[in-house]
């Protein structure tokens, strides 16, 4: 899903990583996860906090992110981890509702760029 830290370029591993989590299938499931209280009570069992394919992909991209930042090529005082969360929370607001449509690589790209400054 992510390209291997220190190759490519960060704002193409992320808008990549970003199309792949924010998938037709993905958010049919984050939809049906939101919308089903039974659904959600049988997943705070294993998963307390969040949506798990949400967290598991913040994890992904705060680990990647923290890779980067090893070899200088984020700021080096960059907060990998809310830089994750802000990701996949503007990805997640921006695909929201749009069952079945492919996601707009170019919206991820701004998406991308806008949180990488």
């Amino acid at each position: 899903m992510l390209g291997s830290a220190g190759t490519g370029t960060v704002a193409d591993h992320l808008t990549d990583a970003l199309v792949t989590v924010f998938d037709p299938v993905a958010r049919a499931i984050v939809a049906l996860v939101s919308a089903r209280e039974p659904v959600r009570e049988r997943l705070r069992r294993t998963t307390p906090v969040g949506i798990p394919i949400l967290a598991e992909a913040t994890a992904m991209l705060a680990g990647y992110l923290a890779a980067e930042r090893a070899l200088g090529r984020i700021p080096v005082d960059a907060d990998v981890d809310t830089l994750a969360l802000t990701l996949i929370g503007g990805a997640h607001l921006r695909f929201a509702g749009r069952a079945g449509t492919p996601l707009d690589v170019d919206d991820a790209r701004r998406i991308v760029a806008s949180a990488l400054g």
